[in-house]
């Protein structure tokens, strides 16, 4: 061990580093509070129920965080310290698939680390362990492909800090993209090292867990936006058959396919989710206006999420839908990459892909657009584009890591020219943005953020200029990099960190309470209990709003308490089909089904036993008034409940429980054959069962079920159990029993011995 130390104390500090800077990225959680999340604008904004709790909100940016992934993440917790895996969501609607929801990221590994602390810190965690493992994934490449230790934690905390990672944490994106950096670093390992196959297993653990991320949309962004790098790597390769090691290229392929195994059983049962679902109407998104491109280098140009007097230039965006900073030295080192290095086949490739990812992001202004074209594309339809920046500040951390790789190893002549370039080039477009803004004559809001967002840029143009001086002068005479270049290099990386750190900073939210309550909310779970919980604002025209009444969809998870609303975009188009009021179904916007439930005969169609009501609004038709809390009236509806038998005095529902995750017991006594109505969401994999036989499920009204239940007495069990589940464990079995027989039986061991280390053949043989 001491020997492993002294051997790799370089990367190891690297890595600490890392794990250093993420610590204080999030320490304003030691003063804010441990729980992460925009709990002041979900709880304290949307309903008079939680008004009181925050006397002000500190930022709206993505509010989605408490009431989605912060209310799975919770719900997934508490299962899985039950002894119980979270299958069934029996707190949205009348049920959602919990696992095979995806967003959930039951077992994405941020997730899995978070259920070892306690529960109002353990999204804090997930969110921390993503940034590490992005930080640290690029680190591990840059290596893998022989860069320097300081230009591979340049750019490792470049791509961790880049606004459009680190202002999409909160989202299942993130759980994906954290993993980018070791996907690729493994499949580098696996052909310079083709031998080792613990590199083939942790390509597939990477893989996996990428799926297990619980953002299939990343996942398609992230082939598509490095495919070029795939074509140049063929191309290449194809004019070097003799360097190709394809026994390398063979356990890449083993790896992927492994990692696909492991991921089955949410591949197989989510999948059929997704088609099922209303985000099948949502298609053809267009890209970012071209003149959001500026976002790259200036935070904050078009406004800001934080404060009470948010404003935001673009209408019909949002902050974290354009978000793209990276900073002008990551760009101002990527440059000095491209010009100086663009004959190395990487660096090419990785040109290639920049230019291609920056064209599926943005959508120029009355021209023809890539994303048009990838549009025709069924399954890049679903997909929006623009989210592609992520590839592409990845991208740039790498090529930033080349530049300053090139810069740190070895004064060269030739440095000079690109050094100008890129200097000329940084400032140029630092100075245009500054001129924009001086000619846009804003006011207010949006004047105050735009010179906020200059400062940075402008600061670290001038900064950029003394150094490039510095390097140029040095690069001239020729020799190896002097102390003082070295200092001005480093006056670069803190200028870098110091700018990323305190752009996002700012922006999360902390709370010193978990799912914090008034005392009007601890009224209403005290008073409905296990019962489903109706809304009512008066205008029953619209089913898809986050209306000002109860919890927003999905919050209530945190409180325990089952809401007849859904926020979720794998919502099933069901839940609109099967509506009877008066509301269009939707055909597209977002997975927000919050119908008013303005009647007890509706209530009971879906098994709603209460209904809360905005003030002013009428009684819904039979109902029983309980009490008024906050304003916000709550009414009881007698004769509904989760499950109801349909003929009278033909039979009794004794008690139903819900003793675990995806398992109901009912017990009844019925006289005479007798219609029961499960108020479950109709979705494949639901059994009903007594006496260890099988009772036949019918739909009913197009998102029940119901089952003809015969004369006696029953304890009947309804089971959550998915086949494609049981499919899944079996292949994920199967990867594990392939790699255990290709590590202890390989007939091909031999000859990856002898080969040895491999080269890349996008690589130059200087590169390693």
């Amino acid at each position: 061990m001491t020997a492993f130390i002294k051997r790799n104390r370089k990367d190891i500090l690297a890595v600490l580093a890392i794990v250093i800077l993420t610590g204080l990225f999030f320490s304003p959680a030691l003063v804010d509070g441990i729980s992460f999340g925009g709990f002041d604008i979900t709880l304290g904004h949307l309903s008079a129920l939680g008004q009181g709790l925050y006397p002000s909100i500190h930022s709206y940016h993505d509010s989605d965080a408490v009431s989605q992934m912060v209310a799975w993440n919770a719900l997934d917790y508490k299962a899985i310290h039950a002894g119980q895996f979270p299958l069934w969501n029996n707190y949205s609607g009348i049920g959602m698939p919990e696992f095979a929801n995806f967003e959930s990221s039951v077992l994405s590994l941020p997730d899995l680390i978070s259920y070892l602390f306690p529960l109002k810190m353990a999204f804090l965690i997930a969110v921390m362990v993503k940034v590490i493992l992005a930080g640290t994934g690029v680190y591990v490449l840059c290596r893998a492909l022989s860069l320097s230790e300081i230009p591979s934690l340049f750019a490792g905390i470049t791509y961790m800090l880049s606004g459009p990672f680190i202002n999409w944490l909160t989202w299942p994106l993130s759980d994906v993209y954290c993993l980018l950096g070791w996907i690729a670093a493994f499949i580098v390992l696996i052909y310079r090292f083709p031998q080792r196959n613990s590199y083939v297993m942790g390509l597939a653990l990477a893989i996996a867990w990428s799926v297990y991320g619980g953002f299939p949309e990343s996942n398609i962004l992230i082939a598509l936006g490095l495919l070029p790098a795939v074509l140049v790597f063929l191309v290449v390769g194809v004019k070097n058959l003799k360097k190709v090691n394809f026994l390398a290229i063979l356990k890449v392929l083993a790896g992927c396919g492994m990692g696909a195994m492991l991921a089955s059983p949410l591949l197989l049962t989510g999948l059929r989710i997704i088609s099922n679902g209303h985000r099948q109407t949502e298609q053809g998104f267009v890209g970012l206006p071209m003149r959001t491109a500026s976002l790259f280098i200036a935070q904050g140009y078009y406004g800001m999420p934080v404060g009470n007097t948010t404003a935001f230039a673009l209408s019909k965006w949002n902050y974290y839908e354009t978000v793209s900073y990276i900073g002008i030295i990551a760009i101002f080192f990527g440059l000095v990459a491209i010009l100086k290095l663009w004959k190395k086949p990487m660096v090419f490739a990785l040109l290639i892909c920049l230019m291609w990812t920056l064209a599926i992001s943005f959508q120029p202004h009355e021209l023809p657009s890539l994303q048009e074209i990838l549009n025709h594309l069924s399954i890049l339809r679903l997909t929006r584009l623009s989210r592609e920046r992520t590839t592409t500040v990845f991208i740039i951390a790498i090529l930033s890591g080349y530049g300053f790789d090139a810069l740190y190893k070895k004064s060269d002549n030739k440095n000079a020219i690109p050094i100008v370039m890129a200097v000329a080039a940084v400032v140029s477009v630092t100075a245009y943005l500054v001129v924009d803004s001086l000619n846009a004559h804003l006011v207010g809001n949006l004047a105050t953020a735009r010179f906020d967002s200059l400062i940075w840029p402008v600061a670290l143009g001038i900064t950029v200029i003394v150094v490039g001086f510095i390097l140029i002068k040095g690069n001239l005479k020729g020799k190896e990099p002097s102390m003082v270049m070295k200092i001005a290099l480093l006056a670069l990386v803190i200028g870098q960190f110091a700018e990323l750190f305190t752009a996002g900073v700012g922006i999360p939210t902390y709370s010193k309470s978990f799912y914090p309550a008034t005392p009007a909310e601890l009224s209403l779970e005290k008073i409905v209990k296990n019962q489903l919980v109706g809304l009512d604002t008066g205008n029953p025209a619209i089913m898809q709003r986050s209306a000002r009444v109860g919890f927003y969809p999905e919050a209530n998870i945190g409180y325990g308490i089952r809401l007849f609303a859904i926020h979720d975009p794998l919502l099933p188009s069901a839940y609109y089909t099967s509506w009877p009021g008066p509301a269009a179904k939707p055909n597209g916007g977002p997975g927000l089904f919050e119908p008013d439930v303005d009647s007890a005969a509706l209530a009971r169609r879906y098994g709603i036993g209460y209904i809360l009501a905005i003030p002013g609004v009428a009684q819904p038709p039979g109902t029983d008034r309980v009490t008024t809390l906050d304003g916000e009236t709550l009414y009881r509806v007698p004769r509904s409940s989760q499950f109801m038998l349909t003929g009278a005095n033909l039979g009794k529902i004794i008690s139903a429980t819900y003793p675990s995750n995806g398992t109901f017991l009912i017990k009844v006594v019925v006289k005479k054959p007798v219609r029961l109505i499960l108020h479950v969401a109709d979705e494949p994999g639901w059994q009903l069962s007594a006496n260890n036989r099988t009772i036949p499920l019918v739909p009913q009204d197009k998102i029940n079920m119901s089952a003809l239940i015969p004369p006696g007495h029953y304890t009947l069990s309804l089971t959550y159990a998915p086949s494609g589940l049981m499919k899944g464990m079996l292949l994920a079995i199967l990867a594990i029993i392939i790699f255990i027989i290709m590590t202890l039986f390989s007939p091909l061991k031999k000859y990856a011995d002898r080969r040895g280390k491999a080269r890349l053949p996008i690589l130059s043989e200087t590169d390693t």
